[in-house]
């Protein structure tokens, strides 16, 4: 997954996973889909290079600290979904 460059949608839920490798080549993915694991990571992880993306659900993990002010570059974004986490602060 890590330098692919040509997918669109990726779908990894309800796993046992504990991290994820988020990648700064995926350019064109619309709708990343982590909901239902055990990711226990920072959620500011190369979350600003994802310039495509429409969805971005990652709830029901353990991801932490606040979300970046890079987000709000992000305006393809129609839905995110962070409930059930450990994240802190307000959103940009």
């Amino acid at each position: 997954l890590g330098d692919s460059k040509a997918f669109t949608y990726l779908k990894v839920t309800n796993n046992e996973l504990t991290s994820f490798p988020f990648s700064k080549n995926w350019k064109h993915l619309e709708t990343l889909d982590l909901t239902q694991n055990k990711i226990h990571q920072d959620i500011s992880t190369n979350l600003a290079s994802l310039s495509s993306m429409k969805d971005l659900l990652l709830s029901n993990n353990f991801f932490y600290g606040s979300l970046p002010n890079s987000i709000k570059y992000l305006d393809r974004v129609e839905r995110i979904y962070l409930d059930h986490n450990n994240l802190l602060g307000t959103i940009p």
